[in-house]
């Protein structure tokens, strides 16, 4: 599989820019808008460039008591949240 686009999701935007940080542009990773398929609230997600075997990597990262909420990848058209 080529390379896809993935979001993390953040419980506030405070979270999205430590998380950012932290990677410290690991991925490719650029903040972005929330995409109004995923939520229409107000938000900033981060997008990554993945490959399938670091999705899962990439999955190991979600941790809610962190402030990161999800994990979503593009499936074709549409996002699918994988964890």
């Amino acid at each position: 599989m080529g390379k896809s686009h993935g979001l993390f999701l953040f419980a506030s935007v405070h979270h999205a820019l430590k998380f950012e940080r932290e990677l410290g542009g690991a991925w490719g990773a650029k903040l972005v808008p929330v995409p109004r398929d995923i939520s229409s609230s107000c938000g900033v997600a981060l997008r990554v460039e993945v490959e399938e075997p670091s999705a899962e990597e990439l999955c190991s990262m979600v941790d809610p008591r962190k402030g990161v909420e999800g994990f979503y990848l593009r499936d074709g058209s549409s996002w699918r949240r994988l964890c």
